[in-house]
């Protein structure tokens, strides 16, 4: 009897390599519900590998899937089913691989050939195999080649950001192309198992965006909570995902693959606690999560509180990513109790005269000040809360 492979219970490596072992054997699509259940992961793994532009890997994934799951949704906006990706990746794949072959066949391109590429107010010579590595070798399942020709741009292009005035105009341009090649490189790291180097090049990535923000920020993120997931640090992938789902105009596939990761989480989020608590108790909302919503919903409908001051706001030292730090110092000759409800709950009291900081994940919440005074209104209102920045606030309240 063949084996079968228990997608959801092994790493994505391991579900390629069960794959292309099954898919040796010549073994049958699945009918039964656990066949099923394995398509699907066979799904959620293809996908995942053609994010990461592994076009190689993810073909036997997505092929297994098609057979099973033929009107599975695509796994990007352009393609409307599963099989419409799976024409994409083949094409792409083998787009690449002939663009490979092109530019690096001595005979036909000649590879002591360079051509000029404008880079900043530079102007660098490439070879045209350098070029299309890459560009293409990733896709063309030709990591180490891809990383070598990354590794030697992205020397050049430290080089050149160490003699360009960030005022300029072209530093923009060149911080932009920089941060994506750090990112390109990370996922060539990755797919040759060194998933630590990774998470540096994808950090290097973050820091250059810092001061030239992109709307391709969010694959950064995306790609750290995959690289978390798969090397078991769950609670790392689900606060990446946190961050991920903060951004608009997701295309869905990695609007699912987060939400999963961060449901599947929920007492591990809400449930951590900050050790600087400076006299205030931190309660975690993991079986209070319900009842802290609806204690804001139920204050909402009454109409019974006061506007909710906006914290001041400075950006962080780590740079754009990572939590919100939120500091609240209770200025009240009250016991002051704090809830905050948005991708975590998270509750706090606050003794007379003490402060607290805490770390929350990044996105809008709403937080309820609520002193221990019967005669004295709370305050209520919405608070958005950037990766990596910091919030302070101060609570003085008034009485009815």
């Amino acid at each position: 009897m063949l084996k079968r492979c228990y997608f959801a219970q092994l790493p994505l490596l391991s579900v390629v390599a069960c794959v292309l072992q099954l898919k040796l054997q010549g073994a049958p699509a699945g009918q039964t519900a656990a066949g099923q259940q394995d398509a699907r992961s066979a799904y959620e793994g293809g996908c995942l590998l053609a994010w990461l532009d592994r076009f190689k890997e993810a073909i036997p994934l997505l092929e297994t899937a098609v057979a099973e799951l033929p009107s599975a949704e695509g796994c990007w906006g352009n393609t409307q089913t599963i099989q419409d990706t799976l024409k994409v990746v083949r094409r792409e794949h083998q787009r690449s691989q002939d663009s490979l072959a092109k530019a690096c066949d001595a005979k036909v391109s000649g590879t002591d050939r360079e051509t000029k590429a404008k880079k900043g107010t530079k102007d660098l010579y490439i070879k045209p195999c350098e070029a299309s590595e890459m560009a293409n070798g990733l896709k063309a399942g030709e990591y180490q080649r891809a990383l070598a020709a990354l590794t030697a741009q992205l020397q050049r292009d430290e080089g050149l950001l160490k003699g360009v005035d960030s005022s300029e105009p072209s530093a923009h341009n060149l911080r932009g192309s920089t941060a994506g090649i750090y990112t390109i490189r990370a996922l060539s790291l990755y797919a040759l198992g060194n998933s630590l180097a990774a998470l540096r090049d994808l950090q290097s990535s973050m820091d250059l965006y810092r001061d030239y923000p992109s709307t391709s920020e969010f694959e950064n993120y995306f790609y750290r909570a995959a690289i978390h997931s798969e090397t078991g640090n769950v609670q790392g992938a689900a606060d990446d995902c946190r961050t991920v789902l903060t951004f608009r105009n997701l295309q869905s596939f990695a609007r699912s693959y987060c939400t999963k990761l961060v449901a599947a989480q929920p007492s591990a989020a809400s449930t951590s606690s900050d050790t600087r608590t400076n006299g205030g108790n931190l309660t975690g909302a993991a079986t209070g999560g319900a009842s802290l919503r609806s204690e804001i919903d139920e204050l909402e409908k009454s109409h019974r509180y006061l506007p909710l001051p906006p914290p001041q706001s400075a950006r962080g030292a780590s740079g754009g990513f990572g939590d919100a730090t939120r500091t609240i110092k209770n200025s009240t000759p009250y016991q002051v109790r704090v809830v905050f409800a948005g991708s975590v709950e998270r509750e706090i009291t606050l003794d007379p005269g003490t402060a607290q900081t805490l770390h929350l994940p990044p996105g809008q919440y709403r937080v309820l000040e609520r002193a221990s005074a019967p005669d004295v209104l709370p305050f209520l209102g919405s608070q958005t809360y950037n990766p990596g920045d910091t919030y302070t606030s101060q609570i003085i309240i008034q009485s009815r």
